[in-house]
């Protein structure tokens, strides 16, 4: 289909037998209206207006001469409606309303009345007294009957406020009778195992658990001795004259500290000079946990002097001193303070005091 506005088809001298009259090229004009036009190859044309953006629709028209005649077709009947499509998905829920008001008050329930006695069923032959009649009897009422079917079994008849027969209830329990005496206690039950697998035995003594409480145990840590011990290292007289040494021991964490000084018989320098040995039997143990550098102050002239304590116990003068003074001189006195936390393999049983065994079977 050709497509053309008022201003492009004015323009096409060619075809002059796209002419609208008068009236309608005014119209358009003043509404501003586009006119889309097509021409079926029969001496018909189809106009379509739309003015200001607002659609009139499209009219067919025949042409004759300079004049348009108006020649729209009937409308069509109209079709059968079509298949109904499926259903949208539901909306959401709408927020809960208010809470309304309470209801009126029942009335009030009836207590249940059980009767005197035991009762047998309508028909039975068991040498019981009859049930009575469900309208003899008050509301509340209720009645224990022997079972016909169930040997042994009651059931309980109620007659429900309301109610035109009776309600029964199967196999009822009975009402709960008075609590009775305790019984005599019975024997104790066997005892359970002391330490069982996982537990910790604590012992005075370096004795395996085994021996006396059965299973399979190990030694997992032990406690030293606390004390204190003086002269403790033995110092190299080459070197050094004796001053003083003092071991103490913390037992509740294994901790070993010394305490050393001495007076040196040489200058310290920067070779290495060998000023003593920890007396390892005297304290109990194999080895100390690692060796250590530490720095030991100097009396003389405000000199310092580098120490290092092997795990073995030996104490040595390393790297020179630092001061105003190097080397140290003859006659300084210098100490040193140190600590250990000993692993209890390293500790000898004589200076412990407990022994702590793990049940592993």
């Amino acid at each position: 289909m050709s497509r053309y506005d008022w201003n492009a088809f004015s323009g096409q001298k060619d075809q002059t037998a796209f002419r609208l009259n008068q009236e309608r090229r005014q119209r358009m004009r003043e509404n501003n209206t586009k006119v889309f036009m097509s021409y079926d190859g029969k001496g018909a044309w189809v106009i379509g207006e739309q003015p200001n953006g607002v659609d009139f629709g499209v009219h067919h028209y025949d042409v004759q001469g300079d004049t348009w005649i108006l020649n729209d077709p009937p409308d069509g009947e109209v079709g059968p409606p079509g298949p109904q499509g499926p259903p949208g998905p539901p909306g959401e829920d709408g927020e809960t309303g208010p809470q309304g008001p309470p209801g009126e008050k029942g009335e009030d329930g009836v207590s249940v009345q059980i009767q005197d006695g035991e009762y047998r069923e309508p028909g039975s032959s068991k040498p019981l007294p009859d049930l009575p009649a469900f309208d003899s009897t008050q509301p509340g009422w209720a009645y224990i009957v022997d079972d016909e079917e169930v040997d042994g079994q009651y059931d309980l008849y109620y007659h429900a406020p309301g109610g035109t027969d009776w309600l029964v209830v199967d196999n009822w329990g009975g009402v709960p009778g008075p609590k009775g005496e305790p019984g005599e206690q019975g024997p104790p039950g066997p005892y359970g195992e002391p330490y069982p697998y996982g537990a910790i035995y604590v012992g005075s003594t370096n004795q395996n658990p085994t021996d006396f409480l059965g299973g399979e145990w190990e030694l997992v840590w032990k406690k030293c001795i606390d004390r204190d011990g003086s002269g403790i290292v033995n110092y190299n007289s080459t070197n050094t004259t004796v001053s003083s040494s003092t071991a103490t021991w913390s037992m509740h964490n294994n901790v070993l500290s010394i305490y050393f000084s001495a007076t040196n018989r040489v200058a310290f320098a920067d070779t290495t000079l060998e000023i003593g040995t920890i007396d390892m039997d005297r304290l109990g143990i194999s080895r100390l946990s690692q060796s250590i550098r530490v720095t030991a102050s100097s009396d003389t002239n405000n000199a310092i002097c580098q120490v290092l304590i092997f795990q073995d116990g030996v104490i040595e003068s390393r790297d020179g001193t630092i001061g105003r003074v190097n080397p140290t001189p003859i006659g300084s006195e210098i100490g040193f303070f140190a600590t250990w936390t000993l692993s209890w393999q390293w500790i000898d049983d004589s200076v412990c005091n407990e022994w702590h065994w793990k049940r592993i079977a």
